[in-house]
Formats: structure tokens, C-alpha cells, sequence
């Protein structure tokens, strides 16, 4: 007996089993096929999706570093908070704005202080000029994410004073994790 007369002699003398058994299969082999699918489409998520997602964080990165270089000589030239000579300082005034906005806190909260080092030493900073970008980038970088909320009370502060530039706060605040940085890595010389 072939699977046909099997089939018909089920149809001919039990018609509703061979229709539980027929929609049983149907619904078998709609499921086979749709994991069948969802596995390839998970497969393609995991590698398309993860390569994607690498691109577009490093092209933030560089976004954000060309906004910190075109910006950064206007704000330092233009600002009451930064000495202008080499190597860029802040002044008093700008010492005093940066712990009413909270800096201060955060900076010397060692938890908070070890997450920023290990930024700047991620982004392979080597010389303290590298070291003065990168913490100025990283500063702006972590500003315009809210997956963060280190800089919680400067964003806070920031928005209750409009009134103040946000470049020159992240600049300002850039500048004194440079100099906290390299007080704690006096081996870096140039």
C-alpha cells in the first residue's frame, strides 16, 4: 500500500481525520518553514546589524571631533574662562563656573574619574596635546548622549541658564580632565 492509497482510504472512510491529519501537516510545515525563515533573518540581524551599528558610532565619533575642531579656537578665543596662551588654562572664573555646575562633583567622584581616564585612554591619547582633544571630544561626545547621565547636573544647569555658551561649559570642562589626566600620568612629557 503507497502513501496515496493510504491517504485516499483515510479521505474515503475517515474524513474527519485525514482533515485534522491534513491541516496537522499544514500547520507542521508552516512552522518549519517560518523558523526556518526567523533563523536567517536573526543570522543576518547579528551580522549586518552589529557591523552597522560599529560604522555609525565610529562616524558619531568623528562627527563629533570635527564639531570640537571647528569650534574650539572661536570658544577659547572668545571666553573669560580659558588663558590663552600655550598651554590653555582656565582661569579663575572659569575654576568657579565649573564647580557651580557641578564639575567638581563629578570629577572627583573616583568611579566617575576612572570612566572618564578610561575613555581617554581607549581613544589611545598618547601626548598631552592628544589628551587635550580627546577629553574636550569626549566631554561633547557624552553631552549629546543621554545614555549617560554622569554630566546630569551640567546638562541641568545648562538648561536653567541658557544664557551660558555649552561649547565653553565643554571646553572648560575638557580642559580640567586634561589636567586631572596628567596629574595622575606624570610620565607623559610631551
Amino acid at each position: 500500500m503507497t502513501f496515496k492509497d493510504l491517504a485516499q482510504l483515510l479521505i474515503d472512510n475517515y474524513p474527519t481525520i485525514a482533515g485534522y491529519v491534513v491541516f496537522g501537516l499544514i500547520i507542521g510545515l508552516c512552522v518549519h518553514f517560518y523558523h526556518k525563515f526567523n533563523n536567517r533573518i536573526c543570522k543576518l540581524e547579528k551580522n549586518n546589524f552589529g557591523k552597522l551599528e560599529t560604522k555609525i558610532s565610529r562616524l558619531l565619533e568623528k562627527f563629533n571631533s570635527l564639531i570640537v575642531a571647528l569650534s574650539e579656537k572661536q570658544v577659547i578665543s572668545n571666553s573669560a574662562l580659558f588663558t590663552i596662551n600655550s598651554p590653555i588654562k582656565l582661569t579663575e572664573e572659569g575654576k568657579k563656573l565649573l564647580e557651580e555646575i557641578g564639575w567638581g562633583r563629578i570629577i572627583n567622584n573616583e568611579d566617575n574619574k576612572q570612566y572618564f581616564f578610561d575613555k581617554i585612554e581607549k581613544r589611545g591619547a598618547k601626548n598631552k596635546y592628544s589628551i587635550e582633544k580627546n577629553s574636550i571630544i569626549i566631554i561633547n561626545d557624552l553631552m549629546a548622549r543621554n545614555d549617560k547621565d554622569i554630566l546630569d547636573p551640567i546638562r541641568k544647569y545648562l538648561y536653567e541658564h541658557a544664557e551660558i555658551d555649552d561649547t565653553s561649559i565643554f571646553t572648560a570642562c575638557g580642559i580640567d580632565l586634561r589636567d586631572k589626566y596628567l596629574e595622575t600620568h606624570p610620565e607623559i612629557k610631551e
